[in-house]
């Protein structure tokens, strides 16, 4: 607070007069008054709290907010059932970073010299400009943010080091690389991580996070690993998890160009969209593979028995699918209505032995379907018959409880060895057992010749064979609604705008007025303020058949700051202003710069003129995304004589010098007060020293003497960091139907009838039907990849989508698009009219592959 003295007379002229000369001598050099009081100020509070904390922050934030962003990366759902083991959570959006913070030394400022000049616990940036030798091998702790495109020559860091692949940067390797122990990447999205297209990437006790763009020709997580992917991960090459409790986590789009293996105490999640071009590996007695979304592989290899082998989702595998539990008691475990699918099933058999046999189980879930295209071939060593303890170690088996049966089909269910305890088959529990074209022979003349046993109530009446079972009852219809293939796909779209408090704090001001003991009492401005987060989000939740798939997924469409700050008190005297807003004027058109608001009760002996006011919302000029940011301005006018520059300060609170204003943050306490006038901070709070001196101590929790603090206004609310608040602004709902799904590739111009599911006669106009599919390669001028529906073979032909030319990513794989067309009046009518008298329903196409074809109604 600034206090007036009056002088009359001669003396104030005799004053004036020493001022002048004194300024007019060169021998003295100016201070503004600007900086003299900061420099009293600063003298003073050292005096009487001591020894200021290094780590003191004066109760700021020092976090620097995410950007406002358009849009962020969709957040994954996930699906586990009877795992026990635990993957790693996805890290948080602002562990990924975008840009190289400011103040980060640039590599390229040392010229070569980067092994002898890098320091331990330090950041530098690079980018393309510095190519040299990057060997930090003798400092640790290390952060490094990759710009631009950089291809070291070489790079190496030693443990609990970070690297940063920022927005639109790629970190690139033309040789054989390893990420060394405990070292972290994160590639930013926009960013990429690329290995060299003939060497290996490995990751060596290192983890990668990825929400951009990670591409090798093989990728090789060796000892205590993990790959977390977030966008896309591809190889042209293996993908193998090695040992040692190495993860990869999928939330986005894995392809692999080879095989994917996993062995040892590895572990993979999937929960995205994989495709594995070679075959898939099980390979040991402590793997974990988890699938909770879409996995598709050349041929799958379940061996030794890992006790986390489950699919939660579907599992295509193109040719053949061979499990072996090596003689232990696990499974291969199917959630309920998940789907499993291959052409060649072998029970029994290793890779290098189609023909073995051995223990084989698969546990599968309520609704489920594993479904074989072709032969299933049954080795199974006759191990449960020998069993009178119900372990049934063998075995397919349905669910034991509820009402809902799952089903095992395939078109040819044989035998495979001579040897009658090797070729054995068991089945149990809810399970129906369907033989569409032949099952081999039950023989029931006794147990020395059986070759088949049956648990849990299963009976020979729930093997289904040419359609029948042996009451002549027909065989069941397939489950509906399995995970990644059911017809009918419900999305529940919810909008909403999510407000969440970054930080909220009291904000105590001390204007530097006086620099005596009293004056410190930190009332001269003080304001509540809160950085609010906001983020506009849409949350979809899939429906299959009208039950959730998985939790709703959250993307952001839009993110932005705000601010609230109320005007609590003004004890200064001063003009002093919050973001170019004067705090006087702002408690209304009675109060001047001498009035002191808010800071007088009624044991203040204090001189001057006080008035009691309401609090009083500021409107900010500027958003700030950190409350230590909002400037607090104080105008010297009357004490400074000189230049007009000199009267102004901007009050700082820099860790471990004296604060200019502190913060106590909300939560703990509900309403902190601040001092009555020309009382010490420390008189009211009698641990605010220990908090000055530790930098730990929350002086606002300890003791206090009510006597010196001011208890006539409250503040507004106690919300502390971390409270949201939701509005919805709209909901709605969008089906969506698979109408077929078998797949169909198209050269040259040729035709393919099709049976619709799900078509029914409700055809609208203003449906919207979805091809999906891609385009081939081949197409000369005048042939443009395209896809056509026609109605009993009529022309005009008509829903004609045109697929772009055909696209492939970075490794020759072909991008899928979907194609959508809206019908019309004269549309939906045919499609109606075609359904209603079973007319010939054709896709006409070239040079396209389609995947499905999907209608969302209007």
């Amino acid at each position: 607070m600034k206090k007036y003295l009056i002088i009359k007379g001669a003396s104030l002229a005799l004053i004036i007069g020493g001022i002048i000369a004194s300024c007019a001598k060169d021998d003295v050099e100016y201070v503004p008054i600007s900086v003299k009081k900061t420099q009293e100020y600063e003298k003073v509070f050292r005096e009487v709290f001591g020894e200021i904390s290094p780590n003191q922050n004066w109760g700021f934030s020092t976090e620097v907010p995410e950007e406002a962003v358009e849009e962020v990366e969709e957040q994954a759902s996930t699906r586990t059932v009877n795992c026990t083991h635990t993957f790693p959570s996805a890290p948080s959006s602002s562990a990924y970073k975008s840009s190289v913070p400011s103040g980060v030394t640039y590599l390229g400022s040392f010229g070569g010299d980067v092994y002898n000049r890098v320091q331990s616990n330090t950041a530098y940036w690079v980018d393309g400009n510095v190519n040299y030798n990057m060997d930090f091998g003798r400092v640790q702790n290390t952060t490094l943010y990759i710009k631009g495109t950089v291809k070291p020559t070489n790079l190496y860091l030693k443990g609990r080091s970070v690297i940063y692949v920022t927005k639109g940067a790629t970190l690139a390797f033309d040789k054989e690389y390893s990420i060394g122990t405990n070292v972290t990447v994160y590639v930013a999205e926009g960013g990429t991580l690329k290995g060299s297209t003939s060497k290996k990437l490995q990751l060596n006790s290192a983890t990668v996070y990825n929400k951009g763009t990670v591409t090798g020709s093989w990728i090789q997580l060796a000892n205590n690993s993990l790959l977390y992917n977030q966008n896309s991960v591809t190889t042209t090459g293996d993908l193998t998890i090695e040992n040692a409790g190495g993860h990869v986590v999928n939330d986005g789009t894995l392809n692999v160009g080879g095989n994917l293996k996993t062995q040892g105490s590895s572990h993979f999640q999937n929960n995205g969209p994989t495709v594995v071009k070679g075959y898939t590996m099980i390979n040991s007695t402590n793997n974990t593979w988890v699938n909770n979304d879409s996995y598709t592989t050349g041929d799958w290899y379940y061996q030794d028995g890992s006790p986390n082998v489950i699919n939660n989702c579907k599992l295509i595998s193109k040719n053949k699918f061979c499990i072996n539990n090596g003689g232990g008691a696990n499974s291969f475990k199917m959630d309920a209505n998940a789907y499993t699918e291959c052409k060649y099933f072998y029970a029994g058999a290793t890779m290098g032995n189609l023909n073995g046999n051995g223990d084989v189980k698969i546990d599968m879930g309520a609704n489920s379907l594993f479904k074989v295209t072709e032969t299933a071939t049954m080795n199974i060593q006759q191990i449960g018959y020998y069993q009178y303890n119900n372990t049934y170690q063998n075995g397919i088996y349905g669910p034991t409880s509820g009402n809902s049966r799952a089903t095992f089909q395939a078109k040819v269910i044989a035998q495979g060895s001579n040897n009658n305890y090797q070729k054995f088959i068991e089945y149990g529990a809810k399970l129906n057992v369907i033989a569409t074209s032949s099952h081999f022979a039950f023989w029931e003349d006794g147990y020395g010749n059986a070759n088949y046993q049956f648990f849990l109530g299963f009976t020979i009446n729930d093997v289904y064979i040419a359609g029948k079972n042996k009451a002549n009852k027909a065989a069941p219809a397939l489950p509906t609604g399995l995970c990644g293939c059911g017809p009918v796909i419900t999305y529940g779209v919810e909008n909403k705008v999510e407000r969440t408090i970054i930080e909220s704090g009291r904000v105590f001001c001390e204007d530097l007025g006086q620099a005596t003991r009293e004056d410190l009492d930190f009332n001269d401005v003080v304001f509540d303020a809160k950085v609010i987060k906001v983020e506009e989000v849409t949350y979809t939740t899939t429906y299959a058949d009208g039950k959730p798939t998985g939790t709703a997924v959250r993307k952001v469409n839009k993110t932005y700051y705000e601010n609230e700050v109320v005007l609590l008190a003004a004890g200064g005297t001063y003009n002093i202003t919050v973001d170019n807003i004067d705090v006087h004027s702002a408690f209304g058109s009675d109060v001047s710069k001498v009035t002191m608001v808010n800071t007088r009760d009624n044991n203040s002996t204090a001189f001057g003129d006080f008035i009691v006011k309401d609090p009083v919302p500021l409107t900010l000029n500027h958003v700030y995304t950190r409350i230590i940011d909002i400037p607090v301005v104080v105008d010297y006018e009357g004490d400074s004589q000189t230049y007009q520059s000199a009267r102004y300060k901007t009050l700082e609170s820099v860790p471990g010098q004296p604060p200019h204003k502190f913060m106590i943050p909300k939560g703990d306490v509900a309403d902190p007060q601040w001092p009555t006038e020309r009382k010490n901070i420390g008189l009211g709070y009698k641990t605010f020293k220990d908090w000055v001196n530790n930098g730990s101590t929350k002086f606002w929790l300890g003791a206090t003497d009510s006597y010196y603090l001011y208890s006539k206004l409250h503040g507004t609310d106690n919300d502390p960091k971390g409270t949201v608040v939701t509005t919805v602004t709209s909901t709605s709902t969008i089906i969506e139907e698979t109408l077929w799904n078998a797949g169909q590739t198209f050269t040259a111009w040729s035709t393919k009838g099709i049976t619709l599911v799900n078509a029914g006669d409700d055809f609208k106009a203003g449906d919207r039907l979805r091809f999906n599919g891609n385009a081939a390669s081949g197409a000369t001028t005048g042939e443009e990849p395209h896809i056509t529906l026609v109605v009993n073979n009529a022309e005009p032909y008509f829903l004609d989508s045109k697929f772009p030319e055909a696209q492939t990513d970075a490794q020759g794989n072909p991008v899928a698009v979907s194609l959508e067309v809206t019908l019309d009046d004269d549309a939906a009518a045919r499609l109606n009219n075609a359904v209603n008298n079973s007319q010939t329903i054709s896709l006409r196409g070239m040079y396209c592959t389609l995947n499905s074809i999907t209608i969302i109604r209007k």
